[in-house]
């Protein structure tokens, strides 16, 4: 294995993960233009959260899941639950932010900190694109007989890109969030409750 490439492509993957906009990008910059840095972590820990979990799942329930979604029938039930599922939770996220007024607190409490994480969490669990991802990019290891630590490393590797590129989008939403108004806020909320709302019905037509 020459692993000067092996590394390279593991980043490409994380860069490309990264960029891709979705509900999370959406909940990322509302949240830290909301409640600031924080709050906004808390939500993509969530997020890390659940694709350790897909991680793992992938590494070492692999072979149970092709065995299980085998056939075409259980693979297309097993995707329209994770979109319906994500479709409703993330269109009802977007209402809520419509309908309910920011609150511009410069501190936020340990409460509300866990319910951003969950959310976080939520939002990357419902979604079929993270678990779909995550299972192509093992499928593509084994097909190339990479398996053991080298895939441990490389799924890393795809996820630390993710982690450190989340960091730097908490960051930047989070100063410009210094160079606004609240008005300008409670704007930016519901075009985003607009963007989630509309994120949603996508998903659901792609789902059906």
């Amino acid at each position: 294995m020459i692993w000067q490439p092996f590394l390279i492509e593991a980043i490409g993957w994380g860069l490309m993960l990264s960029v891709m906009t979705g509900p999370i990008f959406f909940t990322i910059l509302q949240t830290a233009l909301d409640e600031g840095v924080g709050s906004a972590c808390a939500l993509v820990a969530g997020q890390w959260l659940s694709d350790v979990f897909y991680i793992l799942f992938v590494l070492f329930g692999w072979e149970a899941l092709v065995y299980s979604l085998q056939d075409s029938v259980s693979m297309q039930q097993f995707r329209l639950f994770l979109g319906m599922s994500g479709a409703l939770f993330i269109s009802v996220l977007g209402f809520f932010l419509i309908i309910k007024k920011a609150s511009w607190k410069p501190s936020v409490s340990k409460k509300e900190y866990s319910v951003n994480f969950i959310k976080g969490f939520l939002i990357n669990t419902l979604t079929p694109f993270p678990v779909f991802f995550w299972l192509s990019m093992m499928t593509s290891l084994i097909t190339r007989g990479i398996s053991g630590r080298q895939a441990i490393l490389f799924l890393g590797v795809i996820l630390l890109v993710v982690v450190l590129t989340d960091l730097i989008k908490v960051y930047g939403a989070a100063q410009i969030r210094n160079y606004i108004t609240e008005k300008y806020v409670q704007i930016s909320r519901k075009l985003i409750g607009l963007a989630l709302i509309l994120s949603g019905i996508i998903l659901l037509i792609k789902t059906l």
